[in-house]
């Protein structure tokens, strides 16, 4: 049985979720840090300065008030990591540091100052550490010891196991699957000899989409996310132009997290997670921009002799 961890049930879930978060956090850190850098830059004509990028700008640009806020940020964003460490979600745990590792190289580029990039790079794994230290860091080392013999992990080699035979039996349910919400059910039957009680989750996201909803299914989730990946998410992770792209950048690696977890868990299927996903998605469309400044889904804005054109 999972053991409950904070307000979910599971602790791989929660992990899921605080996965999402940290990734916006430190881009609120760097968004401070280069705040005073971007504010002095005018706005270009016909670029989205209302909405978030009109608040972004109006934010007073206060050394005291903003090095407290960076500080705060900074804090909350310690706190989120040494929370997913010891939520000993190994998934969790290697998707954030991949996702992580990516977004500080990513941020570190937009700092003007090469002191303040390489003390946020340095000084946040060394606080986490430490605090990790204090509060007890044995079953963190324990359970981070274990992606050295994973496969001989009693979990993940169950998951293995199950994922096997979901591949093995997937022809059976090929053109439209076993129906949405159906897994436990038809996969009930196939179940492997001397697996503990009924599977309703497959801790594969994308294999039990296949099981639940066939190759139909699969290639309509496939086009979605490639349109998404290629006209939203990409663009989103190379932003660099406007000050509100390191949050673009953030949540770019927020949905990167989560999509690597889903192959090893089902964490997409939690109400609150698949929640703060869309959340993040339809931010990342909503601050989407074209080459000539507007906003997606909107004819670009021009200025010609002071006239506004579209």
């Amino acid at each position: 049985m999972p053991r409950a961890f904070g307000p979910f049930v599971n602790h791989n879930h929660f992990a899921g979720y605080i996965e999402m978060i940290i990734p916006v956090a430190l881009s609120f850190a760097f968004w401070l840090v280069d705040k005073r850098r971007m504010a002095s830059i005018p706005a270009r004509p016909g670029s989205m300065d209302d909405g978030l990028s009109e608040a972004l700008r109006s934010v007073p640009d206060r050394e005291r008030g903003r090095l407290s806020q960076w500080t705060l940020a900074v804090f909350a964003a310690v706190i989120l990591i040494v929370s997913l460490f010891f939520s000993l979600s190994r998934g969790g745990i290697l998707s954030a540091c991949i996702s992580g590792s990516i977004l500080l190289i990513l941020l570190g580029r937009r700092s003007a100052s090469r002191w303040i990039r390489m003390s946020i790079v340095l000084a946040i794994p060394a606080v986490v550490v430490a605090m990790i230290a204090l509060i007890g860091a044995q079953d963190v080392k324990k359970q981070l010891g274990t992606y050295a013999n994973l496969s001989g992990e009693s979990s993940f080699r169950l998951r293995v196991i199950i994922w096997k035979r979901v591949i093995r039996e997937l022809p059976s349910y090929a053109w439209v699957g076993a129906g949405l919400g159906a897994f436990e059910d038809s996969f009930a039957p196939v179940s492997p000899a001397g697996s503990p009680g009924r599977w309703d989750r497959a801790h594969n996201d994308y294999l039990q989409l296949l099981w639940e909803s066939g190759i139909a299914g699969g290639l309509l989730f496939a086009l979605g996310s490639w349109a998404f990946l290629r006209r939203f998410w990409w663009p989103a992770l190379l932003a660099r132009d406007q000050p509100e792209d390191l949050f673009r950048v953030g949540m770019a690696a927020s949905l990167l997290s989560i999509a690597l977890h889903s192959a090893v868990d089902f964490c997409l299927q939690i109400p609150a997670n698949a929640f703060l996903c869309a959340l993040l998605a339809g931010l990342i469309i909503a601050m989407h921009r074209t080459r000539d400044g507007a906003p997606a889904g909107q004819p670009a804005v021009r200025f010609v002799d002071g006239r506004r054109t579209e």
